[in-house]
């Protein structure tokens, strides 16, 4: 298990923040305590036309063989061949990267320009579908009157992000949902 490297809901375009590859390279160190690195795909090392082989390369330069169970093949820039194929299958991840965060964005104007919600639901307002296929915002009157509350106590009596939190919780309004209590951070 301490050699399972995961970087969950973290970019393959991501090379700096990703905790699991930060380890995996760590390990290589003096020496790797291990032989073979097996990922589902290349695009799971990486998607970067540059970066990726250059990360294969090193993970064999440490004397690591680097697997795709998919492909029940090996990754790698130790031959002619197997360079063509890494440097190839870097090239179609960082094109497909490019191409979902186009297809997301486009999704989100369109959602945004049909006066939909394109995020998760903000406190003062619930999601309601109105038969268009999309989220659309409706003020929720209850939770509203708290967000006007939260702004008078702010704006127009001075209070401090905790004191309005104080003062919601006395109220006994309930907190946004991704919130266990009413604090400054939740306000």
């Amino acid at each position: 298990p301490r050699f399972v490297f995961v970087d969950d809901a973290v970019s393959g375009a991501e090379w700096k923040d990703r905790p699991g590859w930060n380890a995996l390279l760590a390990a290589l160190e003096p020496k790797p305590p291990f032989g073979v690195l097996v990922v589902s795909e290349l695009s799971r090392i990486g998607r970067d036309t540059v970066r990726t082989p250059a990360a294969v390369l090193q993970l064999e330069e440490a004397g690591v063989e680097v697997r795709s169970y998919l492909s029940d093949a090996p990754i790698t820039m130790a031959d002619e061949s197997g360079e063509i194929h890494t440097i190839f299958n870097s090239l179609a991840a960082s094109f497909e990267r490019r191409r979902a965060r186009q297809r997301t964005y486009d999704a989100l104007r369109r959602r945004a320009e049909a006066g939909a919600a394109t995020g998760r639901r903000i406190f003062g307002y619930q999601h309601v579908r109105n038969g268009d296929g999309y989220v659309h915002r409706v003020i929720d009157e209850g939770e509203a009157a708290a967000v006007r509350r939260a702004f008078a106590l702010y704006a127009d009596e001075g209070a401090s992000l905790a004191g309005v939190a104080r003062a919601l919780a006395a109220l006994g309004v309930a907190p946004p949902p991704q919130s266990p209590a009413w604090s400054g951070g939740a306000v």
